[in-house]
């Protein structure tokens, strides 16, 4: 089993173990993160591995695209409207 802990310590992670540590799965690793260019791996053997480092690299792309952006303009008070004011109301 896989411990999220333990990769401090490896070089290397399974697909499956990148998809878990990013919290999501094996198809959005291969399909947007892998085959796009945006996470590299290495082939060992019959192993296809994503390094520990690219993992970091690509969080770090992440959040450099991210750029803060600048607070919405508060929005005025108004009175919240109750339906048409020229529309007689019917008593119930």
């Amino acid at each position: 089993m896989f411990d999220a802990n333990s990769a401090d310590d490896r070089l290397a992670l399974s697909i499956t173990e990148a998809a878990r540590l990013l919290g999501v799965g094996r198809t959005t690793v291969y399909q947007e993160l892998i085959d796009t260019g945006q996470l590299r791996t290495v082939k060992i053997g019959t192993r296809r591995l994503v390094p520990v480092s690219e993992i970091h690299a690509f969080l770090a792309k992440q959040l450099a695209a991210e750029a803060p952006r600048e607070p919405a303009p508060p929005c005025p008070t108004q009175p919240r409207s109750r339906g048409n004011p020229n529309k007689p109301r019917h008593a119930p």
